[in-house]
């Protein structure tokens, strides 16, 4: 089952394949390609994608029509591309408890993004906080800051499963947004890493997980206050050895992202300062933010 997802990831996360030798990069440093693209709800009910790198949206696409649910947040487990076309697939939990698989076409050069969900994965779901990000395992963070981590497969007919619940040796207390990036080491080695704010301290924090080890998670601080704001986090791909970390106020409507460089550091000096990422005001109301 995993094998079908490993195709369309690795196109994604090619660019943080991590090396254990390389240095921290300075925290003032210019990230060199930091995908910044968004991804969510807007007020009106369309589901959006502005893509951009480096804070810059280039491109802009749109559903023509409200989505019959709405978003709490968005998982990649895939997607395919070519001649000018992208296709994404999501696990997209909604407000009426139901986890989805959304499913994302959309054509370069037209504005207009087509949306369909033909897999519900479960019913009566109400996490507190799903990472933002992509990966071969869900994590969802309860309100009392336990891990919980699900494999995710594909089942005999096709549809999308989730494994059992594994519950991680680490907690993130006072989650408010939290984002997660599937990385390869130069080994063969997998890490899932998941940035987790505090909404009490504004504290960023880092967990790392061996999805092949859960029970040697680890967890770090990273920065000590001024994450308290934002309402979603992404993280995704920033170029070389380094993560593109997106942090969204939804109530001010203004995003920011930070290139997290030797990521597996632990260190918040390499963490590059925040960056505006379009428009301040755009992202006003935006939901289901992945």
């Amino acid at each position: 089952m995993r094998s079908l997802l490993a195709a369309s990831l690795l196109v994604a996360a090619t660019t943080a394949v991590l090396g254990g030798s390389a240095g921290a990069q300075a925290a003032e440093a210019a990230a060199a390609e930091c995908d910044t693209t968004i991804i969510g709800q807007d007020t009106d009910g369309r589901l959006n994608k502005a893509s951009g790198v480096n804070g810059v949206i280039n491109e802009n696409y749109q559903t023509a029509e409200p989505a019959p649910w709405s978003l709490r947040a968005l998982h990649s487990i895939g997607g395919s591309g070519g001649n000018g076309t992208w296709n994404t697939s999501f696990l997209a939990p909604a407000t009426d408890g139901d986890l989805r698989v959304v499913n994302l076409h959309g054509t370069e050069g037209d504005p207009t993004l087509t949306a369909e969900s033909h897999d519900t994965v479960a019913t009566g779901w109400r996490p507190y906080v799903m990472p933002s990000g992509s990966g071969f395992k869900l994590y969802t963070i309860k309100q009392d800051g336990d891990i919980l981590m699900r494999e995710v497969g594909t089942g005999s007919d096709g549809t999308t499963e989730l494994g059992a619940y594994e519950t991680l040796p680490v907690a993130a207390t006072d989650t408010r947004a939290a984002g997660v990036f599937w990385i390869r080491l130069a080994d063969g080695t997998e890490r899932d890493v998941i940035y987790a704010t505090n909404g009490e301290t504004g504290a960023l924090r880092q967990i790392i997980v061996d999805p092949e080890n859960p029970a040697s998670a680890k967890s770090y601080t990273l920065a000590g206050t001024g994450f308290k704001a934002f309402t979603h986090l992404k993280a995704g791909s920033c170029g070389g050895e380094s993560i593109s970390v997106v942090g969204v106020n939804s109530k001010a409507g203004n995003a920011r992202w930070f290139e997290h460089a030797a990521p597996l550091s632990h260190s918040g000096s390499t963490l590059s300062t925040r960056q505006p990422v379009g428009t301040d005001g755009q992202w006003q109301g935006w939901t289901g933010i992945g």
